[in-house]
């Protein structure tokens, strides 16, 4: 039993339930054509490799130009989540888990960057922007949160 995503082109859903339903009306049709060096070869390429990697890539249950249905394993669905996405981010794509449903679409992104040398004393201003950007995620506006710190450790939620 894997753990599946949904891969389809950025901007293309409204948000998970709009993602679900391309998805279920696509897999009712046959697969359409997978074009050699198009975003998703390109992306189910550089994903692999990343896979190779770790094994986390089960299996590419269905690929072509408009989606892509994969199975990756249980271990650390968050760690996957997290790959896929930055993978299909940088490819156009966005990532759908089905089984939330919830749309990881990095389309209209919020540019974003906190620095903090006080920690973990947040000045007035971070805080108010902080505030403001978890409004806009509460909101449904923007689903996915990467909160990154020097050295590696980052907060992640969506």
């Amino acid at each position: 039993m894997t753990y599946d995503f949904v891969i389809l082109h950025s901007g293309t859903a409204q948000g998970g339930q709009h993602a679900l339903s391309i998805a279920d009306r696509s897999f009712q049709q046959a697969p359409g054509p997978r074009t050699p060096g198009g975003p998703m070869d390109r992306f189910l390429q550089d994903l692999v490799a990343q896979a190779g990697n770790n094994g986390f890539l089960e299996e590419v249950v269905r690929a072509d130009d408009g989606l892509a249905l994969l199975g990756t394993d249980h271990d650390d669905i968050a760690a996957n989540t997290s790959v896929i996405t930055a993978t299909a981010a940088a490819h156009g794509l966005a990532v759908l888990d089905p089984q939330i449903p919830i749309l990881l679409d990095m389309a209209g992104a919020l540019p974003i960057s906190l620095s903090n040398d006080d920690w973990p004393a947040l000045t007035h201003t971070s805080a108010q922007m902080i505030g403001a950007v978890l409004e806009e995620i509460v909101g449904g506006r923007y689903p996915w949160l990467v909160i990154e710190r020097r050295g590696g450790a980052y907060a992640e939620t969506y």
